[in-house]
């Protein structure tokens, strides 16, 4: 994946651009990889205080992208992202920092400077802000203000607008892409281990709007030879798999087979099963339970998700449908059958699984650990006063 937003150092710039003269203040990062002077290509924007008016809104995004494509950096989706860009416009009624960022739960926003730590550094009607973060880690890594002459307000011009955001930017570096090439990979924390999940490592969380099956799988494959046929089975998985000579896979749900060429592949209803395939089904099903029992013998095949390492399915009675959560901002998905929020502040999903809390930007992830100090302002309370459930 390419990526990077601005080479960073222990002493990473904040770029605070005014009309007439350039401040820079230390910002910090606990994150040593980001200290280490790992970057950036890749982004996304997300909306931050809005002017008031959408077509303003429109046109700073428009000028921030520009002007980050000039220097070597390139938009993309939330899931591919390693960098999230949120702009805000003060307003007369928000200019502060704690009002910008007020519900936003672990999103590390504070500058290094005093009134930063404390949020309550105020900004002149019309200022831009744009502040950077790891997308995984949700860190602030640049942040830049322009106080520009002439206000960016609710009726400001796409010149106005265009002037404000190129003279933040005047000073960001170009995308240096030798050093991101041999830093992609360092800000994303490994996987767990298989039947683990701790925070800030990956959970694959699938979501199926129909019916849904999900295997697990203990490390790599493994197999047995089947007694008397030129099949085998799979050994390490949570279900009765084989394969035939010619790696094709096959599976029993329902009373019904299904075949994959590819293990994680697409699983589709079977022509035809092996000599053997229902005997050896037989023998397994003497020993274990069926997994699949309650999946219903008729119409069409289950989606089949086979994971290697932590994962959860989740399954909505259609497509995703949300609910308001009485009392808060918070929207639930109410076809789900798990624990599912939208934070409307910054759009992202939180799922609540035995193993903890976690939050993507979308529900193709991927999904992160996050602690229960982490959630937002209103979900903390909502869990709080009554539990994930």
């Amino acid at each position: 994946m390419d990526a990077t937003i601005v080479r960073l150092t222990m002493a990473a710039a904040v770029v605070i651009a005014t009309a007439g003269c350039v401040e820079r203040v230390p910002l910090h990062t606990a994150d040593t990889n980001l200290a280490a002077g790992s970057g950036y290509v890749t982004f996304f924007v997300l909306p931050g205080n809005s002017s008031g008016n959408v077509d303003v809104d429109a046109q700073l995004k428009t000028a921030i992208v520009n002007a980050l494509a000039d220097r070597g950096l390139v938009e993309t989706t939330p899931q591919e992202a390693e960098a999230v860009v949120v702009p805000h416009t003060a307003t007369s009624a928000i200019h502060s920092r704690d009002g910008f960022y007020k519900g936003w739960g672990g999103w590390a926003w504070h500058t290094n400077d005093a009134q930063s730590r404390n949020g309550t550094e105020s900004y002149n009607t019309g200022a831009v802000v744009v502040d950077i973060f790891d997308a995984w880690s949700k860190q602030l890594v640049w942040h830049g203000a322009a106080h520009a002459a002439k206000p960016v307000d609710e009726t400001a011009s796409a010149h106005r607008i265009e002037r404000a955001v190129n003279s933040l930017f005047k000073d960001f570096p170009q995308v240096d892409r030798q050093a991101h090439a041999r830093s992609v990979g360092l800000r994303r924390p490994s996987a767990a281990s298989p039947g683990q999940a701790s925070l800030g490592t990956p959970m694959h969380i699938v979501f199926a709007s129909g019916p849904a099956i999900l295997i697990r799988l203990d490390g790599e494959p493994k197999y047995e030879d089947v007694n008397g046929t030129e099949l085998q089975r799979m050994t390490n998985a949570d279900g009765f798999i084989i394969r035939d000579e010619s790696s094709i896979y096959y599976l029993n749900v329902g009373g019904r087979w299904l075949e994959a060429s590819e293990i994680s592949g697409s699983w589709s209803l079977a022509g035809s099963v092996p000599d053997g395939a229902d005997l050896a089904r037989e023998a397994y099903l003497a020993r274990h339970p069926d997994p699949y029992a309650s999946v219903q013998p008729h119409g069409p095949a289950p989606v089949v998700v086979v994971a290697q390492a932590p994962a959860e399915l989740i399954i909505t009675d259609g497509e995703p449908a949300y609910a308001d959560v009485s009392g808060t901002s918070l929207l639930r998905m109410r076809n789900a059958n798990a624990t599912v929020f939208q934070e409307p502040t910054d759009h992202e999903l939180y799922v609540h699984l035995p193993a903890g809390w976690f939050r993507s930007w979308t529900t193709n992830g991927p999904w992160q650990g996050v602690n229960q100090s982490e959630l937002p302002a209103d979900l903390a309370r909502v869990t709080a006063r009554s539990g994930p459930a």
